[in-house]
């Protein structure tokens, strides 16, 4: 947890931008297979319609939860439906997930661009004296 906040204080959009993706994409795979349960459901009424021994499956709450919502914004509940709403999910949570792990791509470039640059600042910065004359000493005792 206190490697994520240093990543959000030193990168804050990035890592915002990467949150809000993995966030999103959790909700449309939600809402994929939220739309799985109807669809079986409906394939097993429609397959036993043709058998006249077959009773007929009651729609459960989550159905008809669906359904009612499905019918609130005017989109008929049926098979053809239930598979483009979930085809529609995998593939919102897949781009989600494509842009997130990018944003993780180039935080972990700019990461060690980061460290890169202070490393060369501080070599720079060092005191180079120190160096030469102990190479010296060393050299001439030899």
């Amino acid at each position: 947890m206190q490697l994520m906040l240093t990543f959000f204080r030193a990168y804050p959009w990035r890592t915002l931008i990467m949150l809000l993706a993995l966030m999103f994409a959790g909700v449309a795979e939600g809402i994929g297979l939220s739309a799985l349960l109807p669809l079986l459901n409906m394939a097993i009424r429609h397959d036993t319609s043709g058998n006249p021994n077959a009773m007929p499956a009651e729609p459960n709450q989550f159905e008809l939860a669906v359904t009612e919502a499905l019918g609130k914004l005017g989109i008929e509940p049926s098979i053809g439906v239930m598979l483009l709403i979930i085809v529609f999910g995998i593939t919102i949570k897949s781009l989600l997930l494509l842009v997130a792990k990018k944003e993780v791509g180039y935080t972990a470039a700019q990461v060690a661009t980061d460290l890169r640059l202070e490393m060369l600042r501080a070599i720079l910065k060092s005191r180079w004296e120190y160096g030469i004359s102990s190479g010296v000493t060393a050299a001439t005792t030899r």
